[in-house]
């Protein structure tokens, strides 16, 4: 007879009492006495029946896979042979056992960038565990590296502005000290002109314009004017917003309608058209659209660029007096010696001279006396 022992201790806790009355119910052996007073006691050995001797072989087998069993299972199965409680012996051997495997990896890489809104959700998180304002105010202190502390010193000294220890007034203190606004500056004025593509979708240029406007820090601009700088920048949609039925004051319900239109329009085969720009346009002040990479790389529309913003209405160079743009009247020098290169004519060598004809000693003197050439 095989005897299994189960390997984890839940298994153990589902013994029946049927199975425990059989580790106990081990009845003595039955001694045969005779009526004869002379034998001695001593020398009569004990009977075994069969079914003593199934139940000593199953207990050597269960000794045998005891001892083959992991460490936990012994200990709960000694402390359930001696009665007592298998919730306290688990609380009790929780520090004893060893862990076998790490559950997760050690973290190496780069740490998350903090910033206004990390601050924010960290506050929600820790606010009920540090119940204080003191503590949530003292973690997004230690939340902000040594260098940039000393920004808002003196507010973190005064505690405030009436030592209030306030999370949320501190968390404005930040924004306020910290805010890039040249960056926002230049957003802004990258979302004013920025303009889509003849033949790019309107998701991927959504998430651009959406870009430049957290830049800028117009999250928490009015819905409405939100809805009237991107109706000024799409292309082909344009002319379905005048259609549709559109709020003026909810700019998620906007997009999402915009978004089923455009969806629509870009299934079809004839969307994408040859010669379309399929990236975000940028327009300048003479109203030319260009993307990222011919700013970048082509100096002619630099030099053109630069040159066009010192024309006025008439056509007329404006004159700046000293502030002369070198770089540009560089790059539109370079620029023309470019274009202009295999276009000039090159003129043949002059021959040498015809020999001087023969003149009579009459005729060089008359050249003489009237101070003409003898050639």
């Amino acid at each position: 007879m095989k005897i299994l022992v189960p390997s984890d201790s839940n298994s153990l806790l589902k013994v029946v009492a049927s199975s425990e009355d059989e580790f106990y119910d081990f009845r003595e052996p039955v001694y045969n006495m005779t009526g004869s007073s002379d034998v001695d006691v001593d020398m009569e050995r004990p009977r075994l029946t069969t079914d003593d001797l199934q139940k000593i072989e199953r207990l050597s087998r269960l000794d045998e896979a005891l001892k083959k069993a992991p460490l936990e299972t012994q200990v709960l199965l000694n402390d359930i042979l001696k009665g007592r409680s298998t919730l306290a012996s688990q609380l009790e051997r929780v520090g004893s056992i060893p862990p076998r495997f790490a559950s997760t990896p050690e973290e190496t890489g780069p740490m998350m960038k903090k910033d206004a809104s990390f601050d924010k959700v960290q506050c929600r998180v820790y606010l009920p565990l540090l119940v204080t304002e003191e503590a949530v105010y003292m973690k997004i202190y230690q939340s902000i590296p040594e260098p940039q502390r000393q920004r808002i010193r003196g507010y973190w000294i005064k505690c405030g502005r009436n030592n209030s220890f306030d999370h949320k007034e501190m968390l404005e203190e930040c924004n306020k000290k910290y805010f890039d606004k040249i960056g926002a500056e230049k957003a802004d004025k990258k979302l004013r002109t920025m303009r889509q593509g003849k033949s790019q979708f309107f998701r991927h240029f959504l998430q651009e314009w959406e870009l430049q406007l957290e830049f800028s820090g117009g999250c928490d601009w009015p819905d409405s004017f939100k809805i009237r700088q991107l109706k000024q920048s799409l292309s082909k949609l344009s002319e379905k917003t005048d259609v549709l039925e559109l709020p003026n004051d909810d700019y998620q319900e906007w997009i999402d309608k915009i978004a089923e239109v455009a969806a629509n329009m870009e299934s079809r085969e004839n969307f994408g058209r040859k010669g379309e720009s399929r990236l975000t346009q940028y327009v300048n002040r003479s109203g030319i659209q260009l993307n990222d990479f011919q700013l970048t790389s082509n100096p002619t529309v630099a030099a053109s660029k630069s040159s066009a913003l010192n024309v006025d209405s008439d056509g007329d160079v404006v004159m700046g007096g000293m502030k002369i743009d070198l770089q540009s009247i560089a790059s539109l020098i370079a620029c023309l010696n470019f274009s202009d290169k295999g276009k000039t004519k090159i003129t043949p060598k002059p021959g040498p001279k015809t020999p001087a004809p023969w003149r009579t000693e009459k005729e060089l003197a008359y050249f003489r006396e009237n101070r003409l050439c003898s050639r």
